[in-house]
């Protein structure tokens, strides 16, 4: 379908359009297709003119053009709920900030910080759960995030050139649920004094790049993380994670994939000797 094929055929439908008991909003597309926004108008502006109840938003196959036009929408301000999928350009924290009562968003692309924003940080009050494609850790430091409570991570990008945040100096205080996919040492920058989930996959084939993602993100310093449930997917040396569990002393269960060939020492080390062994999944 083309663009002048969905103009045309949604041409008059939304003169007189009352979307009043409009409660989710979807428009996705098989494939890319340009900017929908001038197409899309009349049904946006109907939206906005009668759709107080519009709480839950779905966006498939848009670009950032349209991404950042309705963001400048009143409906957008009373969105709940925000899924962005098959979009992969990196789009400024702020379009998302006007969300006064925004509780869940995800985004496929980047997730970034604009330079415009002159150091202030981004509010999102009342977010709960945030799923992003691609972020940096400068970019996560200058998100306010007091209620988060999951954190979806696909990619963490490289810093350069500027130096990533201190280890543990980024503070989530009501994450409690951390999925991470990442081959950069510099997630070691988060803290979450109540996480109790924690999901760390290290996409790399490469075992020096994995011990050092492992060493960084559990220092044994203060503000390292801690979770009672623990899962790991890295090709790591066996000498680093019995490193890693004996640095978490309130662990209750340990899920480890099949990357590595673990030696018959590390399993006598989990071994429960005490009754205070994690359970074991491999």
């Amino acid at each position: 379908m083309t663009l002048d094929l969905v103009k045309r055929s949604l041409a008059g439908v939304f003169d007189e359009g009352n979307l009043k008991s409009l409660e989710s909003l979807m428009i996705a597309s098989a494939y890319p297709i340009g900017s929908l926004y001038e197409p899309l108008k009349e049904m946006i502006d109907a939206i906005d003119n009668s759709s107080e109840k519009l709480r839950s938003v779905y966006l498939e196959n848009v670009n950032r053009d349209f991404l950042v036009s309705v963001s400048e929408r009143t409906f957008w301000t009373r969105l709940v709920r925000i899924t962005v999928r098959h979009e992969f350009d990196a789009i400024d924290a702020t379009c998302f900030a006007g969300c006064t009562a925004l509780e869940f968003l995800s985004y496929s692309g980047e997730l970034a910080y604009a330079e415009t924003n002159f150091k202030r940080k981004v509010e999102y009050p009342t977010l709960k759960w945030l799923k992003v494609g691609l972020i940096t850790m400068n970019a996560l430091s200058m998100l306010k995030l007091p209620v988060l409570h999951t954190l979806v991570i696909d990619s963490v990008r490289n810093e350069y050139p500027d130096a990533p945040p201190p280890p543990h100096s980024i503070v989530l205080p009501q994450l409690k649920v951390f999925h991470l996919l990442t081959v950069m040492p510099t997630a070691a920058a988060i803290r979450a004094p109540k996480l109790e989930t924690f999901h760390l996959s290290i996409q790399t084939v490469k075992q020096t790049d994995a011990d050092n993602v492992l060493r960084a993100i559990f220092d044994g310093s203060e503000g390292m993380l801690q979770p009672k449930h623990l899962s790991i997917s890295a090709p790591a040396h066996d000498k680093h994670l019995l490193n890693v569990l004996k640095l978490q002393p309130n662990l209750i269960s340990l899920s480890l994939d099949q990357q590595a060939q673990y030696s018959k020492s590390f399993f006598r080390e989990l071994t429960p000797s005490t009754r205070h062994s994690p359970r074991l999944q491999a």
